[in-house]
């Protein structure tokens, strides 16, 4: 078909450009690729853990002076500290000098020395007495230490258990001999040891912790990288549609396209396949910029219905624009100017420079809806944020329409031009 060969002979006109290429293609993931570069992984959601904070795990020594051997509190404790249930959070290791401890925390070997007392089971089952567990750290840290220190006071209440399950067993039996009071102590120190060991894991017999639903995309630092992408493909996507629209006029001033008028082929024919190769030229160019930046950036665009349903609103929406802006001028001297004045103007009321701050004013989105560009905006917007189909129909089927109102008034424009 002769419509189609025309639109085709456009194409690779287009392609023989090479600053049509390279503002096709390249601009459009050069601007991100820049910040990527700059930023790394941040920008694109990556982190070493699901909650996107990491800390280094605290270095502990221990040091059990503690005399006792039968259930003795102290090897209780170091076997909590040792625990698997704690191996995120600290990495311990057991020495017999105290001198030692300290000392590894002055040449910051270790981080935190925990020192058991000789008296620590007596003062913690029985109650005889105090004794206090000495914590000995690097000044310069924070976390670590107080992490340690949390833990610790969570076991010392314990113990505290224990001596008061003591008291009433002594209160309302009378005076427990040493065997009783011993096994008492130790059926409740087990049972408080289990319990802190499910907690430092994230679980409690009373109320469970949950972390958040994590949703396919959302506004922030995860899909910025989304935004920014999107919103250079949206104003590049413009201008190449401006740009194809352009080579009429070219034409035109170099004589091709009247001594096409003067071959059989009807105006129609030759005008309807210009107008196709703007169509396919901005398909070509949004699909392959989107195929490249999801392999750079590693973008997850969203469902892919959704998805394909914004690429036809862009398309649609960016052809009728281009060739309705160009249908007004007269020369490619003035097309210039126009084509960067007025898409710059009509892009930046139209949202895509503010698609990346996550609180903008609500008076910017009411006034990107009178562009054409506002309304592809807000379904890509509705797009990479996980909405449903009905939320994304209403700004495509407007982003077509308009489109479609603006093709036709610039197909017009060119017949009369041309009749």
């Amino acid at each position: 078909m002769k419509v189609l060969d025309i639109a085709f002979k456009d194409i690779q006109r287009a392609f023989r450009s090479a600053f049509g290429v390279v503002m096709m293609f390249i601009v459009p993931i050069l601007i991100p690729g820049i910040i990527y570069a700059a930023f790394g992984g941040a920008l694109s959601g990556e982190t070493s853990g699901s909650s996107g904070f990491d800390f280094s795990v605290t270095r502990v020594v221990v040091v059990n002076l503690d005399r006792a051997t039968d259930q003795a509190a102290g090897a209780i404790l170091t076997e909590f500290l040792q625990s698997k249930d704690l191996a995120s959070l600290l990495a311990t290791t057991v020495v017999k000098d105290e001198t030692v401890a300290r000392e590894r925390v002055n040449a910051r070997q270790a981080d935190v020395a925990v020192i058991i007392p000789a008296d620590f089971t007596q003062a913690a089952f029985l109650g005889s007495g105090e004794s206090n567990i000495v914590l000995y750290h690097d000044p310069t840290l924070t976390v670590g230490p107080l992490i340690v220190k949390q833990l610790l006071a969570q076991f010392a209440d314990g113990f505290s258990g224990a001596r008061i399950t003591l008291n009433v067993a002594a209160q309302q039996l009378g005076t427990l001999d040493a065997a009783t009071a011993q096994n008492i102590a130790t059926q409740y120190t087990q049972w408080a040891q289990a319990q802190g060991q499910r907690q430092s894991s994230g679980q409690h017999p009373l109320f469970t912790v949950q972390a958040p639903p994590v949703k396919g995309a959302t506004p922030g630092a995860a899909n910025l990288m989304a935004s920014m992408t999107v919103g250079m493909l949206v104003f590049f996507a413009f201008y190449t549609a401006a740009i194809m629209a352009q080579s009429i006029l070219k034409e035109e001033e170099e004589g091709t396209l009247p001594r096409l008028f003067t071959t059989p082929t009807t105006r129609t024919t030759i005008l309807g396949g210009k107008f196709i190769a703007i169509f396919l030229m901005v398909i070509v160019q949004v699909v392959v910029v989107m195929i490249i930046s999801s392999l750079l950036f590693k973008i997850v665009w969203g469902d892919p219905l959704l998805v394909a349903l914004s690429i036809v609103g862009l398309v649609i929406c960016a052809a009728g624009f281009g060739l309705f802006l160009l249908s007004f001028v007269k020369t490619t001297r003035q097309a210039g100017p126009i084509i960067g004045g007025v898409l710059t103007a009509t892009s930046m009321l139209g949202g895509l420079y503010s698609m990346t701050i996550p609180n903008a004013p609500a008076f910017m989105d009411t006034l990107s809806l009178f562009m054409p560009q506002g309304w592809v905006i807000r379904s890509w917007k509705l797009t990479l944020n996980g909405a449903v189909l009905v939320d994304v129909l209403l700004p495509v089927a407007v982003a077509v329409v308009v489109g479609a109102v603006l093709f036709s008034i610039g197909t017009l424009n060119f017949r009369k031009r041309y009749a």
